[in-house]
């Protein structure tokens, strides 16, 4: 294929005061070019403000193409570019890609199996490549989040005061076509999760609950709607997660877990992946315990250090730090079972539940597994499970 010019516009946009969040747009931006240095494509990237007009964008471009891109939380693939600018610069079509999230059903990925890592998203983005539908499909609406246009479309609004921004792309009439094989990623709203999986785990008996670090709230709107019954004090640092969080809980208490002292007692407390991003967790299960009741519950979620994207990368020489996941950059301690159980038992605990979260591997996982336990270096459900869900009891 020969080289193709193509300008890729990338959002300045206000963050909020997330380390994680802050991390994300610089890691989406930094590892999106790095993924797509293709010597097939003559990208070049440029910076831009969502409320500059459409002529003074254009006046920085001089590409056949224009990707315009206006969520910074998303993360492409040569592959998925090289599909966004196949059609002919005189179709005068928009074209978006197919993400893993997305509330427009027919952009919607149909994932043979999840991935969570670098590595992994890139082999699905080659599956995805090669097998599915090459040719576009005309569609109704398409999500604003990336969507490639010829330039010399966008040339005939040059002069108007229009900008790309999707409240103004929802003004333009062309026509509008997805690529189903050219796959990005969207890290999505991984502060507002409900957690039906922590929620079932709630005994009936249970009055009243503390959850550790809860971000958005996300934990006590689920929670709301299946138990309206308990009364919920949610503890969390952010200041700004915090606020957002206060119409879901009967109360919200800011700061770090660790600084906080407690008048009350609670029936359960909730630790939604929390431990492996404190310093000392196994000084902090013990305080917990304090804070429960006699037989109280202590209901937690953990990562686990022995997953087969962890082992794989480190026999590679990797360790890619992520926005969120099992290498979330704000991860400062790692468990496996074994180390769980000990930390969970040291701390006065006795384990009532202990479930196992398994994603499906990917075909190369599936194989790196397989020869781990056939020569006799890896335990096959420690490979396979990414999450521990636990329900303990305090002795």
């Amino acid at each position: 294929m020969k080289k193709t010019s193509l300008t890729i516009f990338w959002p300045t946009i206000d963050f909020l005061d997330i380390e994680e969040v802050r991390f994300c747009r610089s890691f989406c931006r930094s590892m999106s070019q790095s993924i797509c240095l293709d010597d097939t494509l003559n990208a070049v990237w440029l910076d831009y403000n969502p409320e500059s007009s459409m002529a003074s964008l254009l006046s920085r471009a001089e590409s056949d193409f224009l990707l315009v891109v206006t969520d910074p939380e998303i993360l492409l693939s040569s592959k998925a570019l090289i599909q966004l600018i196949q059609g002919d610069a005189n179709d005068f079509s928009a074209l978006g890609p197919i993400y893993n999230l997305t509330q427009y059903p027919q952009q919607q990925a149909d994932l043979s199996a999840p991935y969570l890592n670098i590595a992994t998203f890139n082999e699905v983005v080659m599956e995805f490549f090669s097998f599915a539908e090459q040719k576009s499909v005309s569609v109704a609406t398409l999500d604003p989040s990336i969507i490639s246009y010829p330039a010399a479309f966008l040339q005939k609004f040059s002069e108007s005061e229009l900008t790309l921004s999707p409240a103004d792309f929802s003004m333009l009439e062309f026509a509008k076509k997805i690529k189903r094989n050219s796959l990005v990623h969207r890290f999505g709203d991984y502060y507002d999760g409900e957690r039906p999986d922590l929620v079932e785990m709630i005994p009936e008996r249970v009055k009243k609950i503390l959850d550790v670090g809860c971000a958005m709230g996300g934990y006590g709107r689920g929670l709301k709607k299946a138990r309206p019954d308990i009364r919920v004090t949610g503890v969390e640092m952010n200041p700004v997660m915090a606020q957002r969080a206060k119409v879901y809980y009967n109360h919200i208490v800011e700061g770090k877990i660790e600084d906080i002292t407690f008048t009350d007692d609670f029936d359960l407390i909730n630790c939604g992946d929390v431990i492996e991003h404190l310093y000392d967790p196994w000084n902090m299960l013990h305080q917990l315990g304090k804070l429960l009741q006699k037989g109280g519950y202590l209901v937690l979620s953990v990562p686990n250090a022995g997953h087969w994207t962890i082992v794989r990368d480190l026999l590679n020489q990797e360790f890619e730090y992520v926005p969120v996941g099992l290498l979330c950059i704000t991860h400062i301690r790692w468990f496996t079972e074994k180390a769980i159980k000990k930390a969970l038992a040291d701390s006065g605990f006795c384990i009532d539940l202990l479930k196992k979260q398994q994603l499906t591997p990917t075909a190369s996982g599936q194989k790196f597994i397989k020869t781990m336990v056939d020569s006799g270096y890896g335990n096959e459900q420690s490979l396979l499970t990414n999450e521990f869900i636990i329900r303990a009891i305090k002795k």
